[in-house]
């Protein structure tokens, strides 16, 4: 999809158009349904945190090598580097990431809820002659053997986690 100054955009799904929403939604005012789509957040914690065992899932907010996406959502939410370790920035991120989308957003999903209803009725929002889907891909890119379990005692201390956990019906 193309970014803002670059073109219209007609959808896009990646977590990063997060940080465009403002300058989006002045230039499109009321053209816009913005879909604020929720992941668990133990389950996204885990994944973004989890040491480097996919070229597409390293530590992203590791405050010594960060990745290219992690220095642009510290440079983004600069709260996120404050806190002392790789877990409890991607819970802050998850925390100030969703902070930013919420004011903007039309309608929220949750993730583990999304079915191929949910998708023919969003792509049907872009274009309303869109052809259905019958069934979802599998998830991908999961490999929790190689995943650490992590508690919502490790991230309970996040300001305003727990609060959006539970709001998203998380808890």
């Amino acid at each position: 999809m193309n970014r803002p100054g670059k073109g219209d955009w007609l959808c896009d799904v990646a977590w990063p158009a997060a940080a465009y929403l403002p300058e989006l939604c002045a230039r499109l005012a009321g053209d816009l349904h913005v879909v604020h789509l929720v992941r668990h957040p133990l389950a996204m914690v885990r994944s973004r945190a989890t040491p480097p065992w996919d070229i597409r899932s390293t530590a992203m907010l590791d405050i010594d090598t960060p990745t290219k996406y992690g220095r642009w959502i510290m440079g983004i939410t600069p709260d996120v580097a404050s806190w002392p370790t790789v877990v409890e920035r991607t819970a802050a991120h998850w925390v100030l990431w969703n902070n930013l989308i919420a004011p903007w957003a039309s309608e929220r999903l949750r993730i583990e809820d999304v079915t191929p209803d949910t998708v023919n009725r969003l792509a049907r929002i872009v274009d309303p002659d869109a052809p259905g889907v019958l069934s979802l891909q599998p998830r991908r890119n999961v490999k929790p053997d190689k995943m650490p379990p992590l508690t919502w005692a490790e991230v309970e201390h996040i300001d305003g986690l727990l609060d959006l956990a539970r709001e998203y019906g998380y808890l």
